[in-house]
């Protein structure tokens, strides 16, 4: 029995050796808080999508706007197209049969303007370039025909009694810019937070990892003690029991806090888009930057502008805009269409002289439309977004009272942290003193290595308070500085 034991303890001791050797040989990599942050922001997949989203509003924004001062403008065209049919039908102007045969090349282009209007209307521009080549027969004779024309057509489209569609458009585009670079500063601060999170998360688990193996050396050192006094009946079985017990809850807060290390650890990489199994180096941010009176003051000055209220005013804005649209584009409506063509070219045949052409076509009219029964379905279209116009004058509002409540609370814990801060670092300092105390006197041989171990422990779970309320400080600075366009 003994022989198996030793066989697989020294298999796993083999397997834990190999696993050492392997994280060794991997080069550990320095990365304070602030790269750590440079590289969430600005070198990963993350930080990129969320530039990535404010470009694309920013870029349908200006599409929008420069549309009423530049028109879309597209070109089209074909290269000289051959076609040739045959067919048995009735020459023109008689009552005789025969198989024909008509040949054609055929060539166009044209440039297409279009201009959106202030109005809500549209002016189009078309400029055309003709060139056909044609042959058919015609009363015996084949006919060899080309034309060469040139052409261009204008033509306004107004509506009437409704609101202006690119206009509306344009607005919305324009809330839609101002929100996403608020959700910018939003998921800006959120990755912060996440990262912040993951990168304490790293550093107080390696903490609490020091710190329960600490606790587990001293439990196995009291429970071999406490083994030596039960055998010399100097205390009870169950006080040797409840020693044996905290060694191995002891050794079950280890595997915990080893399993919790790595996987903040998974969580770290996977935000700085890193290797899954580097090896890394952390130190917490060392300057602290404490509010002054004077920021807190403007920050106070400015809750009713926080970007939550100017989020939401934007929302409302959207949403009153859709419900005015809805209501003004039910009922009688009217489109006024006018167009005005002009074609000119020449047109020469083999049975006939040339003929030069100079054609003009112009046109207006007005079409009305009104709605007489549709099930009610206007009506509830119209409802519905007088509801949502109204839900969002409700979360405006809501923002509007609930602004400067959060930023006065975030203002005084970012104030209480930075002071809590300053006491932490001395307790760290005392306890550091402490331990090297104790230190001194365990290698003189004046106290137990237990008691060593408990001022020991009571220096790294000062570090880890001071890392908690630190990490807590940072969290609140990014959450009060994204309520603001710094």
């Amino acid at each position: 029995m003994f022989n198996k034991i030793f066989i697989i303890f020294s298999k796993s001791s083999v397997v834990v050796l190999f696993i050492l050797f392997s994280l060794q040989s991997i080069p550990a990599r320095d990365i304070s808080y602030e790269e750590a942050l440079d590289i969430a922001l600005h070198r990963s997949s993350r930080g990129e999508i969320i530039r990535g989203n404010l470009e694309v509003a920013e870029k349908n924004y200006f599409a929008k706007r420069v549309g009423f001062w530049v028109p879309e403008i597209s070109i089209r065209g074909s290269v000289p197209a051959y076609e040739s049919n045959e067919d048995y039908t009735y020459l023109p102007g008689t009552d005789q049969k025969v198989l024909g045969k008509r040949t054609t090349v055929d060539w166009d282009s044209y440039v297409n303007l279009d201009q959106n209007l202030i109005s809500g209307g549209k002016l189009t521009f078309q400029a055309f370039l003709r060139s056909n080549d044609w042959e058919y027969p015609q009363r015996g004779v084949i006919v060899d025909e080309q034309r060469r024309l040139g052409s261009f057509n204008l033509t306004l489209d107004q509506p009437i009694l409704k609101p202006s569609d690119p206009k509306n458009e344009l607005n919305n585009k324009k809330d839609d810019f101002e929100i996403a670079r608020i959700t910018r500063q939003e998921e800006t601060a959120s990755l912060m937070e996440e990262l912040t999170e993951a990168y304490f998360g790293v550093l107080q688990m390696t903490l609490h990892k020091q710190i329960t193996s600490e606790k587990l050396e001293s439990a196995k050192l009291k429970t071999g003690i406490d083994s030596i006094k039960f055998f010399e009946e100097v205390i009870s079985e169950e006080d040797w029991l409840i020693s044996s017990s905290e060694r191995l809850d002891a050794e079950l807060e280890q595997f915990d806090i080893e399993n919790s290390l790595t996987t903040k650890q998974r969580e770290l990489v996977m935000i700085l888009d890193l290797e899954i199994n580097e090896n890394l180096v952390l130190s917490p941010p060392k300057d602290i930057r404490e509010l002054t009176p004077e920021q807190s003051k403007l920050f106070l000055a400015s809750a009713d502008n926080s970007n939550s209220v100017k989020k939401a005013e934007h929302e409302y804005k959207k949403a009153q805009r859709s419900s005015k649209y809805e209501a003004s584009s039910k009922g009688l409506t009217g489109t006024l269409t006018a167009n005005y063509s002009k074609e000119s070219g020449w047109v020469n045949t083999s049975v006939q002289d040339r003929e030069d052409l100079n054609l003009n076509t112009w046109g207006i009219k007005l079409d009305f439309n009104y709605p007489i029964w549709d099930g009610g379905a206007s009506g509830a279209s119209v409802q519905a977004a007088q509801l949502q116009a109204e839900q969002s004058r409700i979360e405006y509002e809501k923002a509007l009272k609930s602004s400067r409540s959060e930023i006065e609370s975030l203002i005084n814990s970012v104030n209480i942290s930075a002071k809590k801060l300053k006491v932490l670092k001395q307790q760290i300092d005392l306890s550091k003193n402490r331990r090297d105390i104790a230190e001194f006197r365990f290698n003189d041989g004046q106290i137990s290595k237990i008691t060593y171990f408990e001022t020991s422990i009571t220096y790294l779970e000062a570090q880890n308070n001071y890392l908690e309320e630190l990490k807590n400080y940072l969290i609140d600075t990014y959450k009060l500085e994204s309520n603001f366009s710094l």
